[in-house]
């Protein structure tokens, strides 16, 4: 089930941005809402969720902008 995500009206928000996330190892995922300054999420797509396909760790994340962008999600 996805969460619609919105920034806190009760902090100004002067350089915050919201993006979809998606973290995952093996068959195991966590997903959500990501608020922060928008120079920490130049790395986000627009509308994809992929992740750097370097992953050594086997961990993977991606971030995207867009309604339910993260319902998808996959390594470059």
């Amino acid at each position: 089930m996805f969460q619609k995500c919105y920034l806190p009206k009760d902090k100004p928000a002067y350089d915050k941005g919201i993006a979809c996330y998606t973290v995952w190892f093996g068959d195991q995922s966590f997903q959500g809402c990501w608020i922060n300054p928008m120079p920490s999420l130049q790395q986000c797509e627009k509308r994809k969720c992929r992740a750097d396909a370097s992953s050594t760790t086997g961990i993977n994340f991606c971030c995207c902008f867009g309604d339910q962008c993260n319902a998808e999600y996959s390594t470059a």
